[in-house]
Parts: C-alpha cells; sequence; structure tokens
C-alpha cells in the first residue's frame, strides 16, 4: 500500500514537472511568434535634420503585411514627444473590436468644425472610441498635433477603462501658440492598451484628421507610410527641442500574439558651438574665422568642423543657418 502512495506521488510530481516544463516552452516560443524590428536611419541628427525610423513585423517566421505597431518616442526628459500608430501595409477600423470610429476637429461641445483655428486660441478635437469586444479593456487614447512641416507640437492624453458594447466620447482641447505656423496641421489620434514605454498595444490604427490654422489654404502633410510590408515614420524635430538622447519604443500585437517591446536610441545635437545656449552669431563668428581650413592648418579649429568631414566649409555654415536662433 505505501509503495502505491509513493508510485502516486512520483506520477504526480512527474506530471507537474512536465507541465511546468511544457508552459515555459510554449511562453519562450510564443514570444518568438510576432517580432518588431526597429531602426533609425542614423544614430545622430542635426535639429534641422528628419527623424527617419522603420522596421517591420513577423509572425512565425512570415513578413506581416496588415500588421499595426505602435510608436514612442520620449525626449531626454523622458516626456513624450510623440506617440503613433504605423502599419506594414493596408488596415482598416473595420477589423478591431476596439476602433476609433469617428475623429474630426470640432468646438469644445464636440460640433465638427471647419473653420481655421487662430493661433493664442484652443483648438479642440472629438473622438469615439467603440468597444465591440464581450470584455473591458485599458485603454490610452491619444491626440497628437503636428504643423505643417510635420513636427510635432503637443500630445493629450486620456486614461481608462472601455467596457464591453461601450462608445466612449472623448474631447481634447489644445492651446494654439503664437508661434504655430499657419496652414494645414495634422491631428493624429491612437487608442491603445498602454504607452509602448510600459509595454502598451495597439488596439487599432491611428485616425488622422487634418485642420487649418489662421488660413484656409490647404497643404499636403504626410508622416506615416508603408512599403512592401515595412513601416515608416519620418517626423522633424520641434525648434526647441533639447539636445541629447532621444528614446525610441515599439510595440504590436497580431493575431493574439504580443510582441516583445522593441527600443532604440538617437542622438539630437544643435550647433551651440560656444555652448552659451544659443546658436547665433557668436557661432558663426567661429565658423567664419576658420573657415576653410583643414586640420594642421594655423587658423584650424576643430569645434567649426560641426560636422566632422576635417574641413570648415559651407556645410558646416548651413548646419548653423540651419538652427539659427536655436535656444537652450
Amino acid at each position: 500500500m505505501a509503495s502505491t502512495k509513493k508510485i502516486g506521488i512520483h506520477a504526480f510530481l512527474s506530471i507537474i514537472l512536465t507541465l511546468i516544463v511544457f508552459t515555459s516552452f510554449i511562453n519562450g516560443a510564443q514570444a518568438q511568434f510576432l517580432i518588431i524590428t526597429l531602426y533609425s536611419e542614423k544614430q545622430e541628427y542635426f535639429l534641422n535634420e528628419q527623424i527617419k525610423l522603420f522596421g517591420n513585423l513577423t509572425h512565425m517566421g512570415e513578413k506581416v503585411y496588415d500588421g499595426i505597431v505602435a510608436i514612442e518616442v520620449l525626449n531626454p526628459q523622458n516626456k513624450t514627444l510623440t506617440i503613433r500608430v504605423v502599419s506594414t501595409g493596408p488596415v482598416s477600423q473595420d477589423n478591431y473590436v476596439v476602433k476609433i470610429t469617428q475623429f474630426y476637429p470640432s468646438d469644445s461641445e464636440g460640433n465638427p468644425r471647419t473653420t481655421p483655428y487662430q493661433t493664442g486660441t484652443f483648438a479642440y478635437f472629438t473622438a469615439y472610441i467603440q468597444n465591440l469586444d464581450l470584455i473591458e479593456h485599458n485603454l490610452y487614447f491619444a491626440v497628437n498635433i503636428y504643423d505643417k512641416n510635420g513636427k510635432p507640437w503637443a500630445v493629450s492624453s486620456s486614461v481608462g477603462i472601455i467596457h464591453p458594447s461601450q462608445t466612449m466620447l472623448v474631447i481634447l482641447g489644445y492651446p494654439i501658440p503664437y508661434g504655430f505656423p499657419s496652414g494645414t496641421a495634422v491631428a493624429y489620434a491612437v487608442a491603445l492598451t498602454d504607452k509602448p514605454q510600459n509595454n502598451g498595444v495597439p488596439h487599432c490604427p491611428e485616425a488622422a484628421a487634418t485642420f487649418q490654422v489662421a488660413t484656409s489654404t490647404v497643404t499636403q502633410v504626410i508622416t506615416s507610410s508603408y512599403q512592401n510590408g515595412e513601416y515608416y515614420l519620418n517626423f522633424s524635430m520641434p525648434t526647441d527641442s533639447k539636445p541629447g538622447n532621444y528614446t525610441v519604443y515599439a510595440t504590436s500585437i497580431y493575431q493574439y500574439s504580443t510582441a516583445p517591446t522593441k527600443n532604440i536610441t538617437f542622438t539630437i545635437k544643435v550647433p551651440d558651438i560656444n555652448n552659451d545656449g544659443f546658436v547665433d552669431v557668436y557661432d558663426l563668428i567661429i565658423v567664419s574665422s576658420a573657415f576653410g581650413s583643414t586640420p594642421g592648418e594655423p587658423n584650424w579649429n576643430p569645434i567649426a568642423d560641426i560636422n566632422g568631414d576635417n574641413a570648415v566649409d559651407i556645410y558646416d555654415v548651413i548646419i548653423i543657418a540651419s538652427n539659427f536662433g536655436w535656444e537652450a
């Protein structure tokens, strides 16, 4: 009888051990079902250069042509510069259980607005988010404002729970500063489970709405695209951006598989040669004094060789001119 009990205990422990090993294997395998790649075209950018991020998704070793990827960029102070959802191919809100059904410029009460917003006033945006699932979901909803030059200006967000069969109304307002460029601007709305830096994944594709600032003249603004299963996100840095390291997080979910969060960094450089907190005529004077020189020549000054090509020339002057007026 005791021998039978021992056999039973050993068999039970063997089953438990097998289940633990099997579960660990499954969890490890699931982590490899969906993989994100994330790259920056350059490791270092000057403030005036366009930031170019790109990558792809693979699911069980196959490239995904209809996937979505959430991307969040943090500045050196760990504040969100922009948070977007890009795609690897054509996607539609109709294919997602939590989705943005409407998104448009509005007044403070949610009524659609087609006339330009003036600087020094508030721009409002209205969104309807629907949950067709049978369970509730965490919801991080954010709106990004980009000007006509493709520069992100502001991110505003709302956090909560969206319940089964609920359609949620969200109205967010933004102050339009006096320095905001006149012309066509774009608002991008995203619905995620949480921020990508917290491993949040996108519920659905982003929604976009154009609006006019101070003028009715319409221009085209394109910041994201896809090609052959690759996603792309391009944007320019705000004029008052701080130099330093910027961190990018990317997350995704596809066919119930969640990819491990991917992150990279890139560096923003500002040609404040004399480190006085300004890019101004004094920096230009330093470059001018060494203009035309190469290493070993009497007027050579290495700090004037801004792009590091061992020559102080017109390209260094252009970098100063492109960043002229920057203040720390």
